[in-house]
């Protein structure tokens, strides 16, 4: 048991609110009361929380709730019951688990308007119907009894609304401690963990009033190590709600964009205990602090379109290695769950339009630098259905990485000609069922044989360090891909790039590539000869050496190429390394040599890569 000591005289704890109902159930009328006290406050006084006015928007579907102490609740359908926007409504986030839940099914679409029994629902909804009433709320969504679960078109139509619903509503509930419906929003606890504790500390010529905490019971921790808080789909559902109430497993935290608080500092949490905001809009968010710098950034290049116009990517960045690192059940909503997020961060990334941009996960605008995700820790194997194609990190599961963003002394080494995917509904942030990216670019055969492999899943090779985004089987003493360079860091760091393999030609000549990793080479990347090749400066939305606006037939022919690969040079690449490999003695092969073939010429290709 770890206790944490804060000075009084540090962030908010001399000017907190008496409040000294601290009960051993956190659905106490006084705890209910206090997250009551919290929403009329920010509704009232927040200027932040407020100067966005919501759009004109209530969801397909809502339960209203009734007065406190009704037996029932009903379903409305908004468009039938004339309910109009301005009517307010909470939203719940919780934890289906693997119990069975009660769902909306088309079958009971009727009686469910009807009326149905509070005592018919699992604990955790009914604990969220009675603080709904306690926050005199009179409607709440819930997304198991709001979409009819066994209609697929229905399901479709409302997943791709999740952006519009959680964004609107006045609160989202969040049942953060559990882990299932039958557990409840509300839990019984030792009351004294949700009290600060007073120390006097003296000496000589020192005295100081000290409160500590119960590390585990702050909202840094109680929210973050949550069951609920390791589910994919409840991370848009937080970043996106304007006003949150965690009930966790201590006590009722409630967060909005000016105030983090909680039974134990019901005026403001000391700001070293806080997890990092995530509600309100974008526009309201600050940059999380250990995301590149990026204040420090924008600070620097405070008119600089190009940094300014990067932000979003930079954010995104840091949603997606939340996101991925969470658990889903159905690996097919992997882009669904976030597609709200993606939503409502277009437009600070937008380039042809606010959604025509938007490639299974990735963004057009400064799409190659973004191919640079990788994996610091292979998940065996990829999602068992089609998610996305193999450059974006939505085809694995488990959390990515990324390469340090833009700086100057980065340099392009690919244009990309043409990137798309292939939809499966008409949600343009959702499912795809294909996807491809062509691009101009040098490829390279290049032979590897492992020298030594390090904790992590990174296997490291004599000159260059190899990210694998899955497990690679090496009971083969050669393994063959090619190498793609993407990105130039001209300040000493290297060339980073992409795996690739082949996964079929084109009269016999022509292939596709698939992703199956990435490499670093460090200080002797000039040895590789990529000094040689064009750069591009990343700031550059499509990079440009005055070729990127000609069709591609020009470039193409430019190249002297019809966009083959040429079959003669990858033909003299493989029998050089073959005769690389023959010279070499078992010696040397114990020893774990490994080389990119530098005796081999770069092939400047038009590459596809699906």
């Amino acid at each position: 048991m770890r206790w944490k000591f804060y000075p009084m005289n540090s962030t908010t704890s001399t000017t907190q609110i008496e409040y000294n109902h601290h009960e051993d159930y956190t659905g106490s009328s006084a705890c209910q009361e206090l997250a009551s006290h919290w929403l009329k406050d920010c509704l009232q006084n927040h200027q932040k929380c407020n100067k966005s006015n919501p759009e004109k928007y209530l969801p397909t579907r809502l339960l209203s709730v009734g007065s406190k102490g009704t037996s029932k609740i009903q379903l409305h359908v908004s468009a039938a019951n004339s309910l109009q926007a301005q009517h307010h409504y909470a939203t719940l986030s919780h934890c289906w688990g693997n119990i069975n839940i009660k769902k909306l099914l088309k079958d009971e679409l009727s009686s469910m308007i009807e009326g149905i029994s509070v005592d018919e629902l699992p604990k955790t909804f009914q604990d969220a119907i009675e603080l709904t009433r306690n926050l005199e709320i009179p409607f709440l969504w819930i997304d198991s009894l709001c979409i009819i679960q066994d209609s697929t078109e229905d399901w479709e139509q409302e997943s791709a609304r999740m952006e519009s619903v959680y964004k609107n509503a006045v609160c989202n509930i969040a049942a953060t401690a559990a882990e299932n419906g039958e557990k409840g929003c509300f839990v019984k606890r030792n009351p004294a963990l949700a009290k600060p504790c007073r120390v006097r500390v003296s000496a000589p010529d020192f005295e100081e009033v000290f409160e500590f905490s119960l590390e585990s019971a702050l909202g840094k921790y109680v929210v973050r190590d949550a069951p609920l808080n390791k589910r994919a789909w409840v991370m848009q559902e937080q970043y996106l709600s304007r006003r949150v109430i965690h009930c966790t497993r201590f006590q009722l935290l409630w967060e909005c964009a000016e105030l983090n608080a909680s039974e134990q500092y019901p005026t403001g949490i000391p700001r070293e205990t806080q997890h990092p905001s995530r509600v309100s809009r974008f526009s309201n968010l600050p940059f999380p602090e250990e995301v590149y710098g990026v204040d420090r950034i924008l600070q620097e290049k405070p008119e600089d379109e190009a940094f300014l116009l990067f932000r979003g990517v930079i954010l995104w960045y840091s949603l997606v290695q939340n996101y991925a690192a969470r658990s889903i059940t159905d690996e097919s909503d992997k882009l669904i769950a976030i597609s709200g997020l993606a939503k409502d961060i277009s437009p600070l990334v937008h380039n042809f339009g606010p959604e025509a941009d938007y490639l299974a996960g990735l963004w057009s605008r400064f799409l190659p630098i973004q191919l640079l995700w990788y994996k610091m820790k292979p998940v065996p194997g990829k999602t068992k259905s089609y998610c996305a194609p193999s450059w974006s990190w939505a085809s694995l599961n488990g959390r990515v990485d990324y390469t340090r963003p833009f700086s100057q002394d980065q340099r392009y080494m690919i244009q990309v000609l043409e990137a798309a995917t292939k939809l499966v509904t008409t949600n343009p942030m959702g499912q795809v069922s294909g996807g491809y990216i062509r691009l101009r670019g040098w490829l390279q055969r290049i032979t590897l044989r492992r020298a030594e492999i390090v904790g992590g899943g990174c296997r490291v090779f004599i000159g260059i360090d190899i990210f694998f985004d899955t497990p690679v089987d090496f009971t083969l003493e050669w393994a063959e891909w090619f190498c793609l360079p993407i990105l130039l860091e001209t300040g000493g760091e290297g060339v980073r790039g992409l795996l690739l393999e082949p996964t079929k030609s084109i009269n016999n000549q022509r292939m596709e590539y698939r992703r199956v990793g990435t490499f670093c080479v460090y200080d002797n990347h000039e040895d590789f000869g990529y000094f040689n090749r064009p750069t591009y400066p990343v700031t550059s939305e499509y990079p440009t050496d005055g070729r990127n606006s000609a069709p591609i037939s020009e470039i193409l022919s430019e190249m002297g190429t019809d966009g083959n690969l040429d079959a003669s040079k990858l033909a003299k690449q493989a029998a050089d390394a073959r005769e690389l490999r023959e010279r070499e003695s078992e010696e040397e092969r114990e020893m774990g040599t490994n080389l990119i073939d530098k005796k081999t010429d770069w092939v400047e290709s038009i590459i596809t890569i699906i």
